[in-house]
C-alpha cells in the first residue's frame, strides 16, 4: 500500500519510512506513572487519543501540557476541563495543515476542523479563567507541510524548537534531564 502525499507534506517519503512508521503505533496498554524520576514535575507531551488519556490523569503532577492535534479538546464545564482550570499549568495545542484546507470531499476533513475548533473553545474559556492556554497554528507560524504525525515530520526538529520556545514563553525554562 502506497502512501498518499499532500503536495508540500513534510512526511518522508518511501516505503521504509512508511513501514518505519506503522511500526511505531502502539495499542492503548492500560494506565501508565506518569511521575518523572526527576523530582521535576514533567511537560505531558501528548498526541491524538493520547490527549484525552492525559486529561484522566492527576494534572497537579505536572507543570504543563503539549496537546498535538488531539481528537477533541474537554469541553467547558466538563470535568477535565475543571480539572485543567485548577491545575492552573500552561495549555498548548499544536496543529498542522490540511485542516482548514483539506480536500472536502474526506470525512477527515470535517473531523479536525471541529477538532480545531474545539481547541480554540477550550483555549478562550481557560484563557478567561486566568490560566494561559493558546492554540497554534504550525502553518500560521511559516510552518508547512506538516500531517497529523508532527513528530513524524523531516521537519521535526523545528517543530520541538518551537514548542520549546513556546514553553519558555510560558514562563518554563526547560533542562535536560539525566537520570
Amino acid at each position: 500500500m502506497a502512501l498518499e502525499r499532500y503536495a508540500g507534506s513534510q512526511f518522508p517519503q518511501g516505503a521504509a519510512a512508511q513501514n518505519q512508521f506503522f511500526r511505531q503505533m502502539t495499542p492503548n496498554t492500560g494506565s501508565f506513572d506518569a511521575r518523572a524520576k526527576t523530582g521535576r514535575k514533567p511537560v505531558y507531551i501528548a498526541h491524538a487519543q493520547g490527549c484525552s488519556v492525559v486529561f484522566q490523569t492527576d494534572l497537579s503532577e505536572a507543570s504543563a501540557l503539549v496537546l498535538i492535534e488531539p481528537g477533541r479538546a474537554p469541553q467547558p464545564g466538563s470535568p477535565e476541563f475543571e480539572a485543567a482550570a485548577r491545575a492552573r499549568i500552561p495549555v498548548i495545542f499544536y496543529y498542522g495543515d490540511y485542516i482548514g484546507n483539506g480536500p472536502k470531499d474526506i470525512d477527515s476533513t470535517a473531523f479536525w476542523q471541529k477538532s480545531l475548533e474545539s481547541a480554540r473553545v477550550f483555549a478562550k474559556a481557560l484563557s478567561e479563567r486566568g490560566v494561559e492556554c493558546r492554540v497554534v497554528s504550525l502553518p500560521e507560524k511559516g510552518i508547512r507541510g506538516n500531517s497529523h504525525f508532527h513528530f513524524e515530520e523531516e521537519n521535526n526538529a523545528q517543530i520541538a524548537s518551537l514548542m520549546e520556545a513556546d514553553l519558555e514563553q510560558a514562563g518554563l525554562r526547560l533542562e535536560p534531564l539525566t537520570f
